[in-house]
């Protein structure tokens, strides 16, 4: 058998940085967003396309502002002896009649126009034979206790803006104004072919020189929650041909495609080489690490990112590549973490190439109380170590050319959860 190095030519990764690649590569990549209507049970979170404003009035008439009695105000104008001359004069009521001096009227209810105020159920008591008795001091006019046609929504008010994500309340706003499928930006489309011989798919039980392809996972999840659509595409062993025939089925019906796996030095590391055969190349190879040797270009004018397969490497693609280019395509603004100060308990060193240029390195962190204040613990790769996975909480992403933040020194850090979950 020959040797399968004796042809083979290690890549040369380039030295752009994060912000050239991006930059590059939304140069030549100005999506044109697709407008859909979105039913409302399935519009949270969705990106307004247009200005929603109401079709409908509410309340249709004046309806009770409160639980309590529906009355005549004129009723109340006529004095009853009351002793404080200051007060609305009481009526006698000793021979009102339900249906006919007054009604019950529910919080959101109409009642009958006979009626124009409301007395809330709180000053009103039933007296022994069965007849109201009001509170003193009561101030009962035409239109109390009641909220008037069109008090919550009119024609033409608006709902909720363009550009903007839909949340609980808007949504709430939308039902109310008559707004059934608002009119929201089409999630990306965003493609997953996770590549590698030795993949097995998640919930198999892997045997040797297997390994769990936990990154077709990680992808549609973190694409979820971005807001896109995910099209996990089964996994695909080290063959260059059937790489490309994944590429060629899913590319067509998508507006971002992942080819996962194969973009480093490796002899079977073929999913870079094809991007450069197939498309117009951004880069292969960024200032940061993991996921040093990620490789960008353009094919049939979509963005198409040789992603790495680690999972802790694709976590960080996601975090700094893929959600802008999916922020771009819903016209948003790229997402931005909670974040908090906190001063590192040890040291975070970055090796410095020969020339002394310093990588954007991913660091994960455990933020924690102590003594009533936030501290930051590095947690380092645990590369060689056996046991469970350290967890972070927060992360950091080092400046381009910082080599070094020794212990003490206070971070603003990233935190992978609410603040109120923190220790």
């Amino acid at each position: 058998m020959a040797d399968p190095t004796s042809t083979w030519q290690e890549p040369t990764f380039e030295t752009i940085t994060k912000t050239e690649a991006l930059d590059k590569l939304f140069a030549l990549w100005r999506p044109e967003p697709t407008i859909e209507l979105v039913p409302l049970a399935q519009a949270a979170g969705r990106i307004l396309a247009i200005d929603q404003v109401a079709h409908l009035t509410l309340p249709v008439v004046r309806a009770s502002k409160m639980d309590g009695y529906a009355v005549r105000s004129a009723d109340f104008s006529v004095s009853s002896g009351t002793p404080d001359a200051a007060a609305t004069p009481l009526p006698d009521t000793t021979d009102w009649r339900y249906g006919e001096n007054y009604v019950r009227a529910d919080t959101g209810d109409d009642f009958d126009d006979r009626f124009d105020a409301v007395v809330r159920v709180e000053d009103v008591r039933i007296a022994e034979d069965g007849h109201l008795l009001f509170a003193e001091n009561l101030e009962i006019q035409p239109g109390t206790g009641v909220n008037p046609a069109g008090s919550q929504v009119c024609p033409g008010n608006l709902l909720a803006r363009a550009g903007l994500p839909l949340r609980a309340y808007d949504l709430a706003m939308l039902a109310m104004g008559g707004v059934s499928e608002p009119s929201c930006i089409r999630k990306p489309r965003v493609g997953f072919i996770p590549t590698g011989s030795e993949l097995v798919p998640a919930g198999s039980t892997p045997e040797r020189g297997q390994n769990i392809d936990s990154g077709s996972v990680l992808a549609e999840a973190a694409l979820c929650e971005l807001g896109a659509e995910p099209l996990i595409h089964p996994i695909v062993i080290d063959d260059l041909a059937l790489i490309e025939t994944a590429l060629n089925e899913l590319l067509p019906h998508c507006d971002i495609l992942l080819l996962s796996g194969g973009s480093s030095k490796g002899l079977e590391d073929y999913s870079a080489s094809l991007l450069k055969q197939r498309g117009e190349l951004i880069c292969h190879g960024v200032l940061a690490a993991p996921g040093r040797p990620t490789c960008i270009a353009i094919i049939d004018g979509k963005p198409v990112v040789n992603v790495s397969g680690p999972v802790l490497a694709l976590y960080h693609e996601l975090e700094w590549l893929v959600a802008p280019l999916v922020a771009r395509a819903l016209g948003v603004p790229t997402r931005r973490r909670p974040s908090v100060r906190a001063p590192l308990t040890a040291d975070i060193a970055m090796r410095p190439f020969p020339d002394g240029r310093v990588m954007q390195l991913f660091h994960r962190l455990s933020v924690s109380s102590k003594d009533g204040a936030l501290v930051a613990a590095p947690l380092g790769s645990q590369r060689g170590k056996s046991g469970p996975p350290l967890l972070p909480n927060a992360q950091f992403l080092n400046p381009l050319g910082t080599a070094l933040y020794p212990a003490g020194s206070e971070l603003e850090v990233e935190l992978l959860y609410p603040l109120e979950f923190i220790d």
